[in-house]
């Protein structure tokens, strides 16, 4: 994906969420979603500030599906803010700088 938001897939979603010991924000996206692309840009840039604090990642619900169903995504963009390995809050829909920075901050907590 990009140098701060980190590409997951089948095979790394659980080590890379369950066994960190950071908080993890997780958009669940596809390449032909206008706004999925729009928020690309704003999550790269909160990722980037929040680097080392909260792990930043994506998933293509095209070519993961059953990562898709498993988290039952039903739009996209999705974002799931996980603590310690567990799903914490979920937001659906293109997220503004500032309401994303926020949702960062909470994690945080």
């Amino acid at each position: 994906m990009t140098k701060h938001v980190i590409e997951l897939n089948s095979d790394n979603f659980e080590t890379s969420i369950a066994l960190s010991n950071k908080p993890s924000w997780v958009t669940f996206g596809a390449s032909w979603c206008p706004p999925c692309k729009a928020f690309s840009s704003v999550h790269e840039e909160v990722a980037k500030t929040f680097d080392g604090r909260v792990l930043s990642f994506h998933v293509d619900i095209d070519h993961f599906p059953d990562l898709a169903d498993k988290f039952e995504i039903k739009s996209v963009p999705t974002h799931l803010l996980f603590k310690g390995g567990t799903e914490v809050k979920r937001i659906i829909g293109a997220v503004q700088k500032t309401a994303t920075e926020t949702a960062y901050l909470d994690l945080l907590d």
